[in-house]
């Protein structure tokens, strides 16, 4: 997994938590990188895991709202540091059937080893979106903070709604209804 995970991540409890409750998250796993990330490294996916197990403990909130809230800010993130102007789509549903063939194409050639989740669309039209998640690492939690961000940077009324397809959340259907 790309380090800019990470350091998103750490950034993003820093701001929301504070620094001591990001050190005492630090310092209560056995980290194979020793929790020194760069932006440019890679990092295997369970180091992720474990920060966000901790950060539960810490803070005492479920693992899966913790993922949410870090989807929806690293949104954020990956539109500043990718230079993506978002307005170039017309909505959510437009930005949503860029990422793969824009966003993720961009992500594989500045990075070899890269290896984003990938979309597939089941059904697009006016009102309804149903798109599929596919990713070894089973971030549908991130995934789903990711497109709720979306949704409220083109400030629309869509319900999103996260379906697994599978106990360890690597295939997750989502169905985006607008109202």
């Amino acid at each position: 997994m790309k380090g800019i995970v990470f350091t998103e991540f750490v950034d993003m409890v820093d701001q929301q938590f504070g620094m001591e409750i990001t050190e005492a998250m630090l310092d209560s796993v056995e980290l194979a990188s020793g929790g020194a990330y760069t932006q440019v490294g890679d990092y295997h996916h369970g180091e992720m895991v474990d920060l966000v197990v901790a950060l539960a403990k810490q803070v005492d909130l479920p693992v899966e709202q913790l993922l949410i809230a870090y989807g929806r800010a690293l949104f954020d993130r990956l539109v500043t540091i990718h230079k993506i102007d978002i307005y170039r789509f017309s909505d959510s549903f437009d930005f949503l059937q860029q990422v793969e063939n824009n966003i993720h194409k961009q992500v594989r050639k500045l990075y070899d080893n890269a290896n984003p989740p990938t979309f597939e669309f089941d059904e697009v039209n006016g009102n309804t979106m149903v798109m599929r998640y596919h990713s070894h690492r089973g971030f549908g939690a991130v995934a789903e903070g990711l497109i709720l961000r979306c949704i409220e940077r083109y400030e629309e009324q869509t319900k999103l709604t996260r379906i697994p397809l599978n106990e360890q959340g690597t295939e997750v259907r989502f169905v985006l209804e607008r109202s």
